[in-house]
């Protein structure tokens, strides 16, 4: 066979001029090429990792739980107001004398700061005074006031539940919550933690802890008064809310189920019997 022009290669001209063509050449500095997508083409977002949605289990259907809020009492929004009321420790030792409209709030949120920095909390009722104790906490350990299991309050992520549904320490993924505008600016993941309890909390319901009465309002007003969540358990993007300590974990999500649901007969008399109060809880309609 002809060598064709005489290069020795044994290659037709024709495929030469192909393989020597622009068209075959290695694509190189293109990655920025876009003369030739076509208009209001929108380009793929970067990969980066993400949590897979559905990982978690609903403890509900959706917003078959409701939410209200709890916050601080603060001694300092009420002092124009007389100081008539004398508040206790559990021994008997006189706290201090407040204005009667701030330990009334006191009573339904559970905690309180004072004008001199110190935080009250709810330490079961009394015989004297006005029938309900309170102690002062260790600001290092308990800022915000102190929750169940000795659980120190985190404004955003302590939510107080009904132990017997949903054990104290349980992560909880709130879907609702994911992407709210704090008022720090920061935007809240849906993670919360079952770090309390209260009086009037009874089945599906959370009492989100917000810090202060203003920060409610806030929130309130971004989420359209929607008082309606749906948490989800074992969810992978809370798993860093758990405490460290394994030996507490296993204490706080022990329930016992057998004695929540099965039938109990009614009280005889007045229905409306006064159960255990852990701690006060303000309800928002």
């Amino acid at each position: 066979m002809g060598m064709g022009d005489g290069s020795g290669l044994g290659v037709p001209p024709g495929v030469l001029r192909v393989v020597s063509g622009s068209r075959l050449q290695p694509l190189t500095g293109q990655a920025d090429d876009r003369s030739k997508e076509v208009p209001g083409f929108t380009p793929k977002l970067s990969l980066r990792p993400k949590f897979k949605d559905g990982l978690g289990y609903p403890l509900s259907g959706p917003g078959q739980f409701k939410m209200t809020y709890y916050w601080l009492a603060y001694e300092a929004e009420y002092a124009a107001e007389p100081y008539d009321v004398d508040i206790y420790t559990k021994h008997g030792f006189l706290i201090g004398r407040f204005p009667r409209v701030f330990v009334f709030e006191l009573k339904m949120e559970g905690s309180g700061m004072l004008r001199d920095g110190r935080v009250l909390n709810y330490d079961g009722p009394c015989s004297y005074g006005i029938g309900i104790c309170f102690q002062t906490v260790d600001l290092k350990e308990h800022p915000m006031g102190k929750g169940g299991q000795q659980r120190a309050l985190v404004p955003f992520v302590s939510v107080a539940v009904d132990p017997r549904f949903v054990p104290l320490g349980t992560t909880l993924y709130l879907p609702e919550l994911a992407g709210l505008q704090l008022p720090d600016g920061r935007t809240h993941d849906g993670c919360v933690r079952a770090d309390d309890t209260g009086g009037n909390i009874r089945r599906r319901e959370l009492d989100f802890f917000v810090e202060s009465y203003a920060i409610y309002k806030h929130l309130e007003d971004s989420l359209w008064n929607d008082h309606t969540v749906t948490p989800h358990i074992e969810e992978p993007r809370c798993a860093y809310l758990r405490a460290r300590d394994e030996v507490l974990n296993r204490r706080s999500e022990t329930t016992d189920w057998v004695t929540v649901h099965k039938t109990r007969p009614k009280p005889a008399g007045n229905a409306g019997g006064k159960g255990s109060r852990k701690r006060g809880k303000r309800s928002h309609k």
